[in-house]
């Protein structure tokens, strides 16, 4: 049985590749899949949607590998620092994944739909501590995690699209913590 969601995941991911992110069309995945566009609407309302599950599949992925090989002695802020160390160096490294990583409609999707992820990941990590923090203590945690992520936007957005390994671990280690 065909999965036209798939089909549009992969089908976008290459388009983004090719074309870029604002380059892509809802017409041109639908065009190379031979479906309407709205076949492509039913199943993705707009284009940040798609990229925002292909980014999510993306670190599932990654999570699974780090959850896989790190058996020794695991918390959950090893678990944590070991996954954006290695998300970083991935993302780093291809230019076509950290412009589609940074690109704006990316960065917003996770403005408006993360927060209770990072509050989750934050409670994990203080209960590794045997820490216990407020509700308010961990959205405060959260959000300013959220001004690093948009500071390391702007920087990106900024500069000339290339940040060092330097000002990347700056922005995403030191002030996210």
């Amino acid at each position: 049985m065909r999965n036209v969601r798939q089909e549009i995941l992969d089908t976008a991911q290459n388009l983004f590749k090719q074309h870029g992110y604002d380059g892509t069309t809802f017409q041109m995945i639908a065009d190379e899949l031979g479906i309407t566009r709205a076949g492509v609407v039913y199943h993705f309302k707009n284009k940040h949607l798609i990229l925002h599950t292909i980014f999510e599949n993306y670190f599932d992925l990654i999570r699974s590998f780090v959850r896989e090989n790190l058996t020794e002695g695991f918390n959950y802020y090893l678990y944590y620092c070991v996954f954006h160390i290695y998300t970083s160096a991935k993302i780093i490294k291809n230019e076509n994944i950290y412009r589609l990583f940074y690109h704006k409609d990316y960065v917003d999707s996770m403005e408006r739909e993360k927060l209770w992820g990072v509050e989750e990941s934050y409670r994990l990590i203080t209960d590794d501590f045997n820490k216990d923090f407020t509700k308010e203590e961990l959205r405060l945690a959260s959000i300013m995690d959220r001004g690093a992520r948009f500071r390391l936007f702007k920087e990106f957005a900024e500069g000339d699209g290339i940040l060092t390994v330097e000002k990347y671990g700056y922005y995403r280690v030191y002030l996210m913590g």
